[in-house]
């Protein structure tokens, strides 16, 4: 009787110790991104201000969840908005997983059905769980609380039209990728831009926009046709994170990328050799931690 008793007051103890821990980490009134470690993909995970969480992208597996147990409480099964910037599966296969683990809303530019056999398992699962996607287009923000926006950049509703029907005689010649979801995040000062797999197309109409910002996610993992060297001129990052794999097929990121990062002194932090990615702000300064 006395070990059992023994037992429960120390598990007691060390769930409160743990919580105690836990409410100090991930409500502290900043604003964490974290760039997660998935492979060769893209899953990035914001903690708001106010605590609200955000899930963009997931990879190319379920490697994601042990991301999110990392940076979010252990018995914590809501994220707020689940994000997919394009039906390829290095961006949404982990969001099958996810979608089965946790309650969310979720979100994406209308193409999901435009994907391959992971989009379809991906929809089938939303679907047990009654969900459907909500569109997101040039001009939508997802928050604005606190200091702390999401807003889209990138496609406009007449590219998204234009472009996800690629049989149309006036269909652009943006493929997914160049169709993916820009965003910008935005907590006081501190700015970062999110962009996906696009590509100098985009760019195009990004950058002019954009102005500069503190953190640019290198698009399209490093390829050499991600960025160039106006694009980095109007954005003028203070460092640039790659979502990339270990000795990947692809060979990304490119040695074209990363001289023209090097030759404008930006810093690179990669997912391949750093692990997770975390940026802490409260709005005025920021951090790295990884």
């Amino acid at each position: 009787m006395r070990r059992y008793l023994f037992f429960v007051i120390f598990s007691i103890v060390i769930l409160s110790g743990m919580s105690v821990y836990q409410n100090g980490k991930f409500n502290d009134g900043k604003l964490h991104l974290v760039f997660c470690s998935v492979g060769q993909g893209d899953a990035i995970f914001i903690k708001t201000p106010t605590g609200s969480k955000i899930l963009i992208d997931g990879g190319p597996d379920d490697s994601v969840l042990n991301c999110l147990s990392r940076h979010m409480y252990f018995f914590d099964r809501k994220i707020d908005a689940v994000i997919m910037t394009h039906p390829h599966a290095d961006h949404l296969t982990g969001l099958i997983s996810v979608v089965r683990r946790y309650n969310l809303m979720f979100y994406d530019i209308e193409n999901l059905k435009t994907g391959g056999v992971e989009s379809k398992i991906l929809q089938d699962n939303l679907a047990i769980k009654n969900l459907s996607a909500n569109s997101l287009k040039k001009g939508d923000r997802l928050s604005n609380q606190s200091n702390f926006s999401l807003s889209i950049l990138w496609p406009s509703e007449e590219y998204v039209k234009k472009g996800l029907n690629f049989s149309s005689p006036e269909a652009t010649d943006l493929d997914s990728n160049g169709l993916a979801l820009v965003q910008m995040v935005v907590f006081g000062n501190f700015k970062v831009l999110l962009t996906s797999d696009t590509d100098y197309l985009t760019e195009e109409e990004v950058g002019k926009e954009t102005g500069f910002v503190d953190i640019l996610q290198v698009p399209h993992h490093g390829s050499k046709t991600g960025i160039s060297q106006k694009f980095l001129e109007e954005v003028g990052p203070k460092i640039a994170i790659i979502s990339v794999g270990r000795n990947n097929k692809y060979g990304h990121p490119a040695k074209e990328t990363l001289d023209l990062l090097k030759k404008n002194n930006v810093k690179v932090l990669r997912t391949d050799i750093n692990g997770d990615i975390e940026i802490i702000s409260d709005g005025k300064t920021w951090n790295v931690v990884n």
